[in-house]
């Protein structure tokens, strides 16, 4: 047994595909004379044209496309009322006092799990969704009231940690993701 290596010529892409018409060429050329005789793509092909030569007018497309959108929109809206109002009456949580302030959300459903979404301060006085500032404070576009003097990501993962704990309190055992 040697141990001679192979040359590297041969790995080369254009020397495969050489080698590869060389060798399919002539087996190719064999079977298209043996079989150009017998009719089989004619027959395929006859049978694909009378499936797919539908004289479907492009007015017709359109409205049937156009009705299953409309279709599939209404089914997604009514199973979204009703898991709303009779499966889960958390979803009538939206508001609530945490840590000295009236906090507002929204609910994402996302998959089978839903998250809490648009969570903001909310003016105690004016019941006003709260607008930032560049100066980090919180403030109500109706009173110039300043709330909230170091917001961040972190203090609002703490807000909503509180919902969750406050939604399982209230023996709802939905699934939130906060």
């Amino acid at each position: 047994m040697s141990n001679k290596k192979q040359p590297n010529w041969i790995y080369n892409p254009w020397v495969l595909t050489l080698i590869a018409y060389l060798i399919l060429t002539p087996i190719g050329s064999w079977i298209y004379d043996h079989t150009k005789n017998i009719p089989i793509i004619t027959p395929i092909s006859r049978i694909l044209k009378d499936v797919f030569n539908f004289k479907i007018a492009l007015w017709l497309t359109i409205l049937l496309l156009l009705i299953s959108y409309v279709i599939y929109k209404l089914i997604k809206n009514s199973n979204v009322q009703i898991a709303k109002t009779e499966v889960l009456p958390f979803l009538d949580y939206t508001s609530d006092r945490f840590k000295s302030w009236k906090w507002r959300w929204e609910y994402q459903l996302y998959g089978k799990e839903f998250s809490i979404e648009n969570l903001t301060p909310v003016c105690e006085k004016c019941d006003i969704k709260t607008l930032s500032s560049s100066s980090g404070f919180y403030r109500c576009p109706m009173c110039n009231d300043n709330f909230i003097s170091q917001y961040s990501h972190e203090y609002e993962n703490n807000i909503r940690a509180l919902i969750g704990d406050r939604i399982n309190k209230r023996n709802l055992h939905i699934p939130v993701q906060v």
